[in-house]
């Protein structure tokens, strides 16, 4: 067991085929560290309608050398994890499937998300494909879940990020539409009240969402103070969020205390990531990046944009009922 006491976490790097424990004295540097792939991760809900642990463990870890028909882009690395039901707790699949399934995932050449797709048997439920520009920023995803006979699809969007200056780090605006449900579209303004000039490249503390209704999502980072402390390094290790309309009102129409969330890192690998509600019937439906968010530039906060979108309240509170994903890594 590897113990790090610079952040006060201890946990375990596994091999996915054996016992074989990384030890403290096999790991003298970062780049050791860093080294080690993600082999199983643990989907542990506790709600007061009842508690689950679900282990997705490593089928496959394939080098390939072929153009992604789905991107464009060159890809190097395919990866395979079995997923066991969810249940019907608080993590769900978004495309309603309720069985096991498996997740594929396909790496460009420098490491990036290329796509990832899961499949209840042979057939694709789930599609999300991550396009990028030449500055390897993060330009275009695109989701479509079609869980019925066919796969004739139940959800499709395509997300266009758009950056408002050069060097800007985070998107100016996230543009929304969908083939098939208007009611999807709109435009997500990113960092709209930041302080500074309100470039997408300061700190991103604001979402708002043109719609029917002008919806705002209000983010607050706390990556500075207590636990969730890294330097600077991770800009959303942790915090909380508030949907506001601007219709005002109560239940769905007025304040909404949303999500709060936590992610514990070990130098450049998220180890635990937490996600905690007000009511116990509020339900996070599992998307690609509460896993790979490590691998997508800037993911920590494309974790977040879609963890929220992602994210259904019930609206009046209850009780506090919290998702835990923990990571296993090894050689």
């Amino acid at each position: 067991m590897l113990r790090l006491k610079n952040i006060g976490i201890i946990f375990s790097f596994v091999t996915a085929l054996s016992c074989t424990i990384v030890k403290d004295s096999d790991i003298t540097s970062i780049s050791q560290l860093n080294s080690l792939s993600l082999k199983s991760f643990e989907i542990v809900q506790n709600s007061k309608a009842g508690n689950s642990t679900s282990l997705a463990v490593l089928k496959y870890d394939s080098t390939v050398n072929k153009i992604s028909k789905s991107t464009g882009a060159h890809v190097s690395r395919v990866k395979g994890f079995t997923l066991p039901a969810l249940g019907n707790y608080k993590m769900k699949l978004k495309s309603g499937v309720n069985a096991a399934t498996e997740i594929k995932i396909v790496y460009k050449d420098n490491g990036s998300l290329n796509d990832c797709i899961i499949y209840q048997g042979n057939s694709p439920v789930e599609s999300y494909l991550f396009f990028y520009n030449t500055n390897n920023q993060l330009i275009k995803v695109s989701t479509v879940l079609s869980p019925t006979a066919g796969n004739v699809p139940t959800y499709e969007t395509v997300d266009l990020l758009t950056f408002g200056a050069t060097g800007d780090v985070y998107p100016s605006t996230i543009t929304r539409s969908s083939t098939y449900d208007a009611t999807l579209t709109g435009t997500y303004t990113v960092c709209q009240n930041c302080s500074g000039s309100g470039s997408s490249s300061q700190s991103v503390n604001q979402l708002t969402f043109n719609q029917g209704q002008s919806q705002v999502y209000q983010l607050s980072f706390n990556s500075g103070s207590g636990n969730c402390s890294s330097n600077g390094y991770y800009p959303y290790s942790c915090g909380s969020i508030n949907k506001t309309n601007s219709n005002g009102g109560g239940g769905q129409n007025g304040n909404q205390n949303q999500l709060s969330f936590i992610n514990n890192f070990t130098f450049n690998k998220t180890i635990q990531t937490s996600l905690t509600s007000i009511s116990n019937t509020d339900t996070y439906y599992f998307h690609p990046l509460l896993i790979l968010k490590d691998v997508v530039p800037q993911g920590d906060f494309y974790f977040w944009f879609y963890s929220v979108d992602w994210f259904q309240t019930a609206g009046s509170p209850f009780s506090s009922d919290m998702v835990k994903i923990n990571f296993n890594y090894g050689k």
